[in-house]
């Protein structure tokens, strides 16, 4: 598997603009295909927020996950945030959104930023176990979510030296919730 930045594959912007508005039907009403293609065009950025990260192998789009400055109204005040982490169904459970959080941390991490947020309908199990803290409740669009947070820091000399690049990754053979 492969995690590389969207800018770098623009094509799979269609499939992942309909396969998430299918996904959410019920909490993003108001959205249309051509307003997820322009979120999601938003996001072709490499350096800068907000950017995505995207998994996939032999041109076979898996998922994908963004940082984004801010990503729950109300909570402008708590930035940047991890957030869009979709996995297509046939691809759930295989380890994908895993590597795709932990390559968006690593990111994050070299952007020079200590903390990240995200807000979650009912993964909480999963990013518990990917080390986030429960922050506190909240909603969006009207639903129940949980905020979520994770620190991390890296030395000087550390982050002197690190670069993220996209990656190869092998898939987790064992099933981990998503």
């Amino acid at each position: 598997m492969n995690i590389d930045y969207l800018a770098h594959h623009p094509d799979f912007i269609p499939t992942l603009a309909q396969e998430t508005l299918e996904h959410y039907r019920d909490i993003l009403r108001d959205e249309t295909i051509e307003s997820r293609c322009a979120k999601l065009r938003s996001h072709l950025h490499t350096d800068s927020l907000p950017l995505a990260l995207v998994a996939f192998a032999d041109g076979e789009l898996f998922g994908v996950g963004a940082l984004r400055e801010h990503d729950l109204p109300g909570h402008e005040e708590l930035t940047p945030w991890l957030g869009g982490v979709f996995v297509r169904p046939r691809h759930r459970r295989h380890g994908i959104g895993s590597a795709l959080c932990r390559a968006l941390e690593e990111k994050a991490w070299l952007m020079g930023f200590p903390v990240l947020y995200l807000f979650t309908l009912d993964q909480q199990r999963l990013y518990t176990r990917l080390g986030w803290q429960h922050v506190q409740p909240s909603f969006w669009l009207g639903h129940p979510v949980d905020i979520m947070m994770k620190r991390y820091s890296l030395t000087p000399n550390q982050a002197l030296q690190a670069t993220w690049k996209p990656t190869s990754r092998k898939l987790k053979a064992e099933s981990d919730g998503e």
